[in-house]
């Protein structure tokens, strides 16, 4: 007999100031349910909205069973597709899906999903302080706990480097929050020497940046901090400014992707010589305009311009001698 969906709920609150939104999945079988995470703090009321009025009329009546073609359903559904507001709202629902499932089966999801393949995997905790010494004394207290991985910064969440706008700023500028990324990387590349000179390296440590610098800018911020062994550099660019060279050219870990809803079709893994960034896998998308433009007829005759051309500097080169092109012998060699 099917279990079919027949409510879908949604949750709201707050417990530490930050927007939650958790999805309930009920059902046809007495008591059984699902919960999932489908926080967008951001915009909390627009994903509540969509899984009331959407996704609910959507899926109930539903077989619970039928994960993947409810999730293709979801996504698809709407025509246009992508966005953090869907993303969330189908991942929650997704996860109090495989939430019943695994209820149905009596097994936690690893079991289903082929066992566990470790005893466990190391986490990092925040820590913050209003100045070097509370911000040390949080650090002592994960490490006191058993915490081996610790992100670190200062003044608040994101690094309370904020303010208002600058004197450099032109008269009648709008008011609003802004960022120096010049006293930023100083004061952070600060932070870490006087951080590594309390409590040495023997504790993992990670930096969130938060896409607020450009790419030359995050590339010389990496290069700063090496010194410091930062396990992995968090954000330190939005990915449609610098798709991949940015974390290619950057010496240290390099995680990204948080804030990018990535589409399936165009999102390319990148990992670099020492395996994933940071035990999280780094995600890298081209934008959609660039890759159409590419298919585009003129793109097409450009791209085969340019192509012509370089294999002419190279067969000039090969003619000369000079530079390092070498084309190869065409004499063919005797049988013996």
């Amino acid at each position: 007999m099917s279990t079919l969906i027949t409510d879908l709920k949604v949750i709201l609150t707050a417990p530490e100031g930050i927007n939650l939104v958790v999805v309930k999945v009920e059902t046809s079988d007495d008591g059984l349910f699902g919960l999932g995470c489908a926080t967008f703090a951001y915009r909390h009321l627009a994903v509540k909205c969509l899984i009331e009025e959407y996704l609910k009329p959507l899926l109930v009546g539903r077989d619970a069973h039928a994960i993947e073609e409810l999730w293709q359903l979801m996504h698809q559904n709407a025509y246009w597709r992508n966005g953090p507001i869907e993303n969330n709202a189908i991942s929650g629902v997704d996860m109090a899906l495989w939430d019943i499932k695994g209820k149905l089966a009596g097994m936690p999801l690893y079991q289903l999903f082929g066992g566990k393949c470790r005893e466990g995997v190391p986490i990092y905790r925040h820590a913050d302080g209003r100045d070097l010494d509370e911000l040390c004394d949080s650090i002592q207290k994960y490490r006191d706990q058993g915490i081996t991985h610790i992100r670190c910064q200062s003044g608040g969440y994101g690094g309370g480097r904020f303010a208002d706008a600058p004197r450099s700023a032109p008269e009648g500028a709008a008011p609003g929050v802004y960022l120096d990324p010049r006293k930023y990387m100083r004061d952070t590349v600060k932070l870490f020497d006087d951080i590594r000179s309390r409590v040495g390296f023997e504790v993992a440590l990670c930096h969130d940046v938060h896409e607020r610098l450009k790419p030359v800018d995050a590339i010389r911020f990496a290069r700063q901090l090496e010194p410091y062994d930062l396990f992995f550099l968090e954000d330190a660019i939005p990915l449609e400014e610098g798709c991949r060279k940015a974390p290619q050219d950057a010496p240290r870990r390099a995680s990204s992707g948080e804030a990018t809803a990535p589409r399936p079709e165009t999102v390319a893994t990148a990992t670099d010589s020492d395996g994933d960034a940071g035990g999280r896998r780094r995600q890298t998308r081209c934008a959609p305009k660039r890759r159409c433009a590419a298919r585009s007829p003129r793109a097409r005759r450009a791209a085969r311009s340019r192509k012509s051309r370089a294999s002419d500097r190279a067969r000039r080169r090969a003619s000369t001698g000079s530079g390092r092109a070498r084309w190869p012998s065409r004499t063919r060699r005797s049988g013996n």
